[in-house]
């Protein structure tokens, strides 16, 4: 167990190790950047926590894990308040958010040009967290259904891929 002083201390030292971490998630404005560095911080004190120095792991590589786990749980919360599940899919369509945009233009080369409209927004979604049941709602599908467009276009991929000669 470590004493609560040296918790302290050791947060100080490791606060720039999350700073990083938070800046990977492109925060918007300098006012998210501190939320995602304070989110970061409850993470790197469980991982300080739970630390022990007798396994002869080094800290920062075992409070990496913690920090970058609460990251991803705040950006999912925050993702999935200020979604509309009551958009229809005409709706959703014309409401994409610019980071959707972004995800798609980055990944032509992933995406091969077989996967439909409604493939890569399936993937686009499961990739940022939300669950079937969500996706279904979103875009007005069977939770079923939702899920054979996501595992068609992922194989899809897969076929694309095995495709390239190497």
């Amino acid at each position: 167990m470590i004493p609560h002083d040296t918790e302290e201390e050791l947060i100080k030292k490791y606060k720039p190790l999350v700073a990083k971490l938070a800046r990977t998630f492109n925060p918007a404005t300098s006012e998210d950047l501190q939320d995602l560095i304070q989110v970061g911080c409850i993470g790197l004190l469980k991982g300080i926590r739970k630390f022990d120095p007798s396994r002869k792991n080094k800290l920062s590589t075992f409070v990496y894990r913690p920090i970058l786990w609460e990251l991803i749980k705040y950006a999912k919360k925050c993702q999935r308040a200020t979604c509309n599940y009551s958009m229809t899919q005409l709706e959703f369509a014309n409401n994409i958010p610019l980071c959707y945009k972004d995800f798609v233009s980055l990944l032509q080369e992933i995406i091969p040009s077989s996967c439909s409209e409604l493939e890569t927004q399936v993937i686009w979604l499961k990739s940022h967290g939300y669950t079937f049941s969500e996706i279904s709602v979103l875009i007005e599908r069977t939770k079923s259904t939702t899920s054979k467009i996501y595992y068609r276009a992922i194989q899809k991929i897969k076929e694309s891929y095995n495709a390239i000669p190497t």
